[in-house]
This record gives structure tokens, sequence and C-alpha cells, in this order.
């Protein structure tokens, strides 16, 4: 695929493609956004929530661990200071809490000063 422009485009909400492909719960169309190299994995909305943050917040396991396996930042946090974690406790969604948790615990071991 050759470098669409369009890739780095946010609306007023400042959701890009990837959002919206996340909106649609569609990891095949994430996969296919992050494969191309232009997609910010770990851009903000207005509200600076990721991509892995809106995957915790609607429950999106299958899309959580995808942004995982392309490196997604678990320690950003948005304008609540909430990490991706944090989202995925407050939203009740322990799969991806324990996903998150189990991903920060390998970091930390493989990265000591994260």
């Amino acid at each position: 695929m050759t470098f669409q422009p369009w890739l780095k485009l946010a609306d007023i909400n400042g959701w890009t493609p990837l959002f919206w492909a996340l909106d649609s719960h569609s990891p095949e169309t994430v996969n296919t956004l992050l494969a191309t190299g232009k997609v910010q994995i770990d851009r903000k909305d207005q509200e600076e929530n990721t991509a892995l943050m809106f995957a915790a917040k609607y429950g999106f396991l299958d899309v959580a661990m995808l942004l995982l396996s392309w490196k997604a930042d678990l320690n950003i946090k948005n304008l609540e200071g909430h990490k991706a974690a944090d989202v995925a406790s407050s939203t009740e969604r322990t799969e991806i809490r324990e996903l998150l948790e189990a991903q920060r615990e390998e970091d930390a071991k493989n990265d000591p000063e994260r």
C-alpha cells in the first residue's frame, strides 16, 4: 500500500482512521492501517485517549492484543490521568485489565527503567 495522506488526518474530535477502524471493531482494518507504518499508534484524541484506551473501554480484547503486538504504549495517561488498564478497570473489562497488567509486568522485566 502506498502512503495515503489521509492516514494522518483527524476529525474535530481528534479521531484518525485508526480510531474509526476501532469504532467499527475491525481488527483487520486496524492491522492494515498499522502495517502501513504511517499511522501513529499512540496518537491521542481530544480527551487524550489512545487507541489502546478505546479498545479497553469497549472490551475489544482482540484489538487490544493486536495493538500490544504493535507496541502500543501502556503508560500514556488521558486528561483524567488514567492509563489503558485504569480505563479497563473503570468499565469492568477484567480480561483486558489482566492482559494490560501482564504486559506491563513483562515490559518491566525487560526494561527495568519503565
